[in-house]
């Protein structure tokens, strides 16, 4: 079963347990090193980007995090997925950061996050 078709059918829990070990009986993927990640990550998420537009349908910020935090999984970069909330007025996002060994630069989708307290963390556990 596809991953897509697993998210579909489930709990959030089950979603998040799936999101937590993307490979379930595969081989991790080889991490690419934090300048290559970088790189890698920002042609990846201007692919997903051009690729929204062409979808027929409206992608939120939740299904495209999803999206391109598995790709990125698939491929090598250790990233994380991140939800974040705020209260007055209520905002919600999500995104995806990478996880580099000076800190994590943010792929935001040009949203400011700096404001939005983070509910939800979600890091690969086989990528090093």
């Amino acid at each position: 079963m596809r991953h897509a078709d697993k998210l579909r059918s489930s709990t959030f829990a089950s979603t998040v347990s799936t999101l937590r070990d993307p490979s379930r009986g595969q081989r991790a993927p080889r991490a690419l090193g934090p300048d290559a990640a970088l790189t890698k990550l920002s042609e990846l998420a201007a692919a997903h980007v051009t690729a929204r537009r062409w979808y027929p349908r409206r992608v939120d910020c939740f299904v495209g995090s999803i999206a391109l935090y598995l790709h990125s999984y698939h491929i090598g970069i250790p990233v994380r997925l991140v939800i974040g909330i705020q209260n007055y007025p209520f905002f919600s996002h999500a995104w995806v950061e990478i996880i580099n060994g000076t800190g994590s630069e943010i792929n935001a989708g040009g949203v400011d996050v700096s404001n939005l307290a983070r509910i939800l963390e979600v890091q690969a556990d086989r990528i090093c």
